[in-house]
């Protein structure tokens, strides 16, 4: 009986405690580590949203959590775009999309402007031509959140690019079926066949590569927490969050700036400097580590796959042609397409003449690949030999 007191005892203060510092205004950096660190020893590495009584879903968490590969994760592909960027669109991004991408196991969606008519007709026509899914998207009820004053060049200073932005936080509420969200911009090349080896770790969190440093000022203002990372600047995609983190950053930075509405707190910060994504990831370090693993480029102990770059020339595309398909292979530097998956703009990784981790990753392409009709290899295959290469040239 004295058993039972206590440990009914321990447990309610516990959930008191974890109650306590969920709900107080946590302003500084400390409190949300120290939040961060408690909910995990309470409830194990686990992500907040699949914790549960649930029995059912219980045997899956175990599963999830000894036997990571063993369960099917669903992960959406999405990219925001409008009818300006159809060229590049169609030309880099769905085109390449084609050649690498399993459609069924990471469909693609490209999110519009539902109030344009230019827009629709761009979500009309490539439909029918990549077989992609389109959204058209609403704007906020007050669009006066949208300053464009941000970013001092003119192609980023516009309000349409603040939308563009904005959109990102709300990617989750457009994928209710899905776990995983993977972002890619207009203006990306794929070169890489994409595999799970390419997003998660052994322990089945999402890899995040990042720079040491930090470039954009407004993203501490909106977290209250570190910058000590810059995510975006690595410039390669897809860009991977558990569905949830989105909702959890808008819960978030809508606190720490007094304010039940993200839309409000999203005017306030997006005024100067600011990346969606260095805000989503730089919460996730902090207050969801135990899903993510952010590499650093001079961690020698881990690896980031990248399949896919802004601005990637054809001459990226056609050496994963031949990498992964063996085809258009005519002036590639063996050298250049060995180190492709593994290198990033900026600065060299400790990865990057890690010819096993080269090995690991086709392992993980013909395994993938073993699941997928001949056919479609073929096609994949095919649109690789078909591209036009605008731009080769001995690397």
């Amino acid at each position: 009986m004295i058993f039972k007191k206590t440990l009914t005892l321990v447990v309610f203060t516990m959930m008191s405690l974890i109650l306590i510092i969920r709900f107080l205004p946590y302003k500084s950096y400390q409190m949300q580590e120290q939040y961060a660190q408690l909910r995990n020893v309470i409830y194990g590495n686990l992500p907040e949203y699949i914790v549960t009584n649930s029995p059912e879903k219980l045997n899956v968490l175990k599963r999830r959590k000894n036997n990571f590969e063993g369960v099917k994760k669903k992960v959406s592909l999405v990219v925001r775009s409008y009818y300006k960027d159809r060229k590049k669109l169609e030309n880099g991004l769905l085109t390449s999309y084609k050649m690498f991408i399993n459609s069924v196991e990471y469909p693609l969606t490209v999110i519009l402007d539902n109030e344009s008519e230019k827009d629709h007709e761009m979500g009309d026509e490539i439909v029918k031509k990549f077989k992609v899914s389109v959204i058209y998207e609403d704007p906020p009820n007050d669009t006066s959140i949208f300053h464009g004053t941000a970013f001092p060049n003119t192609k980023y200073a516009r309000p349409g690019y603040d939308r563009q932005q904005w959109s990102t936080f709300y990617f989750d509420r457009h994928f209710p079926d899905s776990e995983i969200i993977g972002v890619v911009d207009s203006d990306i090349q794929f070169f890489g066949f994409l595999t799970d080896f390419c997003i998660f770790n052994e322990k089945g969190q999402i890899k995040v590569a990042a720079l040491h440093g930090h470039f954009y000022g407004n993203d501490k203002y909106a977290t209250d927490m570190k910058t000590e990372l810059e995510y975006m600047y690595p410039n390669r995609m897809p860009m991977f969050f558990w569905k949830n983190t989105l909702k959890n950053v808008r819960s978030h930075v809508s606190k720490i700036l007094n304010t039940n509405n993200f839309d409000k707190a999203f005017s306030k910060f997006s005024r100067q400097s600011y990346s969606q994504f260095n805000i989503i990831y730089t919460y996730a370090k902090v207050m969801e580590s135990n899903i993510y693993e952010i590499v650093a480029f001079d961690n020698p102990l881990s690896f980031k796959i990248s399949v896919a770059a802004n601005y990637a020339k054809d001459k990226e595309v056609q050496a994963g042609c031949c990498l992964i398909y063996s085809v258009n292979c005519a002036g590639v530097n063996p050298k250049f397409m060995n180190t492709l998956v593994l290198r990033y703009d900026f600065k060299n990784t400790t990865w990057l003449k890690n010819e096993d981790l080269l090995k690991q990753y086709l392992d993980s392409v013909r395994k993938a690949m073993s699941k997928l009709p001949e056919s479609v290899i073929s096609q994949m295959k095919n649109t690789c030999a078909q591209k036009e290469q605008n731009d080769i040239t001995e690397i």
